[in-house]
């Protein structure tokens, strides 16, 4: 399958800079994979496309404020992401800006200083007191929004960051962290689309929800830049599945039910998850790099919701996979089922990608 097949074209306007309010007035795009048809609808009216059976999934990963901006000695700005930390006394981030090697900076808002210890082009190891440099992180650090993202503000007159980020780029089921506790460096999006109220409006037609966690890394964002997807070197992600939702799992498929992946990293986390369990692998914590491409053999989940992708990502990829592989309809050998959606989508004014409007495939 070649990369250029999952290349579109779109306008600066269709970029959300912002979510809507609420949150669960965005735009849905419902497919229905069978009839090769879809219809415009609105978020708030999922639970009328659910039956009581049906289980939803969501992804419960906390989203670290983890972008940071810091001076050198003689004034020069830089700017951070925080990556991981490796011990209680060094932590790795990429750094955009020159330093050298023994190098100290003094992170902005902030009396902490940090030494340079490596550096290998854009990543960097620091020297700083971990739990100090993450208590900073959650006090002053700003949300690794997408790039695409801030530029569009940019353009429009607005800052590049608001206040309404920390909330606004995480879901209502995140569950907070405490200390060195994995996380997510981006959002699950998909998620981002409930509220207090579609979350009340399942529960009264006794739609189930369940809960797994994917840790969310840059990855997610990395373009694919080779000629054929299939030679796409995947990302690594954490996941976490308890036995608590197997059992719900296994319930819902005993009742003929279906499970709602709300969001892609759901669907990896969740695919990754029940062939660990079939190779009666536990699932409580692992690491997965599941690339769902082409005619990939579904076997958890049933409905998928997500946003609208960039071009040329994995995420677009397992998109088209989910429409017209083995779990649909249609010829898996083509490409491009995505694209008749896509462009009535664009034609229409959705609005696409982090803080976009969703689609829902049947």
């Amino acid at each position: 399958m070649l990369t250029k097949d999952f290349d579109y074209s779109f306008l600066e306007s269709h970029v959300a800079a912002q979510p809507v309010s609420p949150r669960s007035s965005s735009r849905m795009m419902v497919i229905d994979r069978n009839k090769k048809n879809f219809t415009d609808n609105q978020v708030f009216q999922l639970p009328q496309f659910l039956n009581e059976n049906d289980l939803v999934v969501m992804n419960t990963s906390y989203v670290r404020p983890a972008r940071f901006k810091a001076s050198k000695a003689t004034g020069g700005g830089l700017e951070g992401l925080f990556l991981e930390v490796l011990d209680e006394g060094r932590v790795r981030s990429w750094l955009q800006g020159k330093v050298k090697i023994g190098e100290r900076i003094r992170l902005e808002a902030s009396e902490l200083e940090v030494a340079v210890a490596e550096r290998d082009e854009r990543e960097v190891v620091l020297n700083v007191n971990a739990m100090g440099f993450l208590n900073y992180l959650d006090a002053q650090a700003f949300m690794a929004l997408p790039p695409y993202i801030r530029a569009r503000r940019q353009r429009m007159g607005m800052s590049a960051e608001l206040e309404s980020d920390r909330s606004n780029y995480q879901s209502i089921v995140a569950e907070g962290l405490g200390g060195n506790s994995s996380f997510s460096i981006a959002a699950p999006t998909a998620s981002l689309h409930f509220d207090h109220e579609l979350l009340t409006a399942l529960a009264e037609r006794d739609i189930r929800i369940a809960k797994i966690k994917l840790h969310v890394g840059l990855g997610t964002f990395a373009p694919i830049e080779v000629e054929r997807i299939e030679q796409h070197p995947i990302h690594s992600e954490e996941v976490g599945i308890s036995q608590e939702f197997w059992r719900e799992f296994d319930l819902t498929k005993k009742r003929g039910g279906r499970v709602l992946a709300v969001g892609t990293t759901v669907c990896r986390a969740l695919e990754a998850g029940v062939r660990r369990r079939q190779a009666g692998l536990s699932t409580d914590a692992f690491c997965t790099a599941l690339y769902i491409y082409g005619d990939f053999k579904f076997e958890a989940v049933d409905i998928l919701m997500t946003n609208f992708h960039q071009p040329r990502s994995s995420l677009l990829v397992l998109v088209e996979s989910f429409l017209w592989g083995s779990s649909g309809a249609g010829d898996s050998n083509s490409c491009n089922h995505w694209r008749k959606y896509y462009q009535a989508a664009l034609a229409s004014g959705y609005r696409f990608f982090s803080f976009g409007d969703a689609m829902l495939i049947l």
